[in-house]
């Protein structure tokens, strides 16, 4: 696609509210952007900064029990 990480998760947000609970990373690495989009507890997209980051059933960065 010839969109930005962030011109999709606009797209992907327009049918959000149609899926159960979601994460996802959007990246693109010509450009080192990334975008984490969900739709829970409410829906919208964030900006990713560079370093480690943990994705879990809960939201981005978020502890989780193992």
């Amino acid at each position: 696609s010839n969109k930005s990480p962030q011109e999709f998760a606009e797209e992907v947000l327009k049918e959000a509210h149609l899926y159960n609970g979601f994460n996802l990373v959007l990246a693109d690495i010509c450009t080192s952007t990334m975008v984490y989009v969900f739709n829970r507890p409410k829906h919208g997209y964030l900006s990713v900064t560079p370093g480690i980051h943990v994705l879990t059933n809960a939201s981005l960065d978020t502890p989780w029990p193992k």
